[in-house]
């Protein structure tokens, strides 16, 4: 990826809000960062120019509370938002509090990760939301500043600032294919999709197929339309957006992901066995879980005994024990008066036949099983999702399991020694 090339003078475009009011900063105070937006954008797969003028928008591309390139964390600028009480930091305006897990080795203390954050949150977003305007609309400035800057104006700032540099986050330049997982015959998840392994080779049936970075008729172009009867090589199926009543996409070798309605081929769903994955632990090892809460330690886990796992969005999520699910849905985001508005979106109740109790796993992005399914250890529930932040609550209903065990002396009996993990 080419590094980024910046005007020279101060920026001309107006600050997001009431008023004409430019930023008329120097353009050399967000060059400084190069080639740091260029890398960062390069590892999350995000258009630089997006991530460059993110930061403009966030901090007036500083890190720091004077001009200086360095600087000690204490002199790392922070804010409070409306949102939440916990402090926003740096260039990209960034919340460890909630996101450290989605990147843990990033400090975002440092200019370099902080802006690595900063674009795989964004990377994170538009996964969700199916462009880099939704996911600033939806996650990144979802309400109304208290200067009067509403989601739209933010979008439209973010457009004019990356005129201004000379290029867009929505070209096909700009949008290149995420890198498909290295095919082992195996299921993958990368953030919220899993990849179901499947190669061989399509052909369009249709003239203009499009060729989309996400499984979103929406997101950005990654190449040029197919023409009828051109032949792609593919490596796995996801699930997407349903188009004409299809909802599975192919995985080209090049990471591109092309509508599967839109060829002569149709996913082989049956496929390999892929109910089963790792164990819990491994799961959360493999995605660098730290503990962020435990039972009985703050106002939202007054009552109950449970644990917070941070992890990645996406993170598949085993059945701790075997048993049998009495619970599988989904909670509306409006829907307040439900009793299990907390554990919104996805929540999933198992019945353990080991005598260890009822397991809630809550905040899931995605559910893979339904009500009366019987499961053995490892069986794959769904998918980790955000809900204040990307984690797992796992949850022991009635305090004890009918063998008198909490839920940390179930989690040891399963090999799950919640102390051998770092607290965050």
């Amino acid at each position: 990826m080419a590094p980024l090339t910046f005007p020279a003078g101060t920026v001309t475009t107006d600050r997001p809000g009431p008023g004409n009011n430019p930023y008329g900063i120097p353009w050399t105070n967000v060059s400084r960062w190069e080639p740091l937006f260029t890398q960062a954008a390069g590892e999350a797969h995000v258009p630089p120019q997006l991530i460059a003028a993110m930061a403009v928008v966030e901090s007036d591309a500083n890190q720091y509370r004077t001009l200086q390139r360095t600087g000690t964390p204490d002199e790392v600028i922070g804010a409070v938002d409306n949102l939440d009480p916990h402090p926003s930091i740096g260039i990209m305006q960034v919340k460890p509090f909630f996101h450290q897990a989605t990147l843990p080795d990033a400090d975002v203390f440092t200019p370099e990760g902080n802006i690595r954050l900063g674009a795989r949150l964004m990377r994170i977003f538009i996964d969700q939301t199916g462009s880099w305007e939704n996911a600033i609309r939806e996650k990144y400035h979802p309400g109304v500043s208290p200067n009067g800057t509403t989601p739209q104006m933010y979008v439209d700032t973010i457009n004019a600032l990356m005129a201004e540099m000379g290029g867009t986050g929505g070209d096909g330049a700009s949008c290149p294919p995420f890198a498909a997982p290295a095919l082992e015959g195996t299921l993958k998840v990368v953030n919220e999709l899993v990849f179901h392994p499947a190669r061989q080779t399509v052909r369009s049936k249709v003239n203009g197929l499009n060729a989309r970075q996400f499984a979103n008729t929406q997101a950005c172009l990654t190449r040029a339309p197919l023409h009828t009867g051109e032949t792609i090589n593919v490596l796995y199926w996801v699930r997407g957006e349903a188009v004409g009543g299809e909802d599975r996409w192919w995985v080209a070798e090049d990471g591109a992901r092309i509508w599967s309605g839109g060829t002569h081929e149709t996913p082989d769903v049956a496929g390999p066995d892929l109910s089963r994955t790792a164990t819990l632990v491994e799961a959360m090892r493999a995605a660098g879980m730290c503990v962020s809460q435990g039972p009985f330690e703050s106002f939202s886990h007054a009552i109950c005994d449970c644990y917070d796992f941070a992890v990645p969005v996406g993170t598949p999520l085993p059945a701790l024990a075997r048993g049998e699910v009495v619970e599988a849905r989904f909670v509306a985001e409006d829907a307040i008066g439900d009793p299990d508005f907390v554990y919104r979106p996805g929540k999933v109740t198992v019945r353990s036949t080991d005598g260890f109790g009822d397991h809630v796993y809550a905040h899931l992005s995605r559910i893979d099983v339904g009500v009366g399914q019987v499961l053995e250890a490892g069986t794959l529930l769904g998918l980790s999702g955000d809900r204040n932040g990307p984690h797992l609550h796992l949850q022991l209903d009635g305090g004890h399991s009918p063998a008198g065990l909490n839920l940390t002396q179930i989690l040891a009996a399963a090999g799950f020694d919640v102390n051998a993990f770092p607290r965050c």
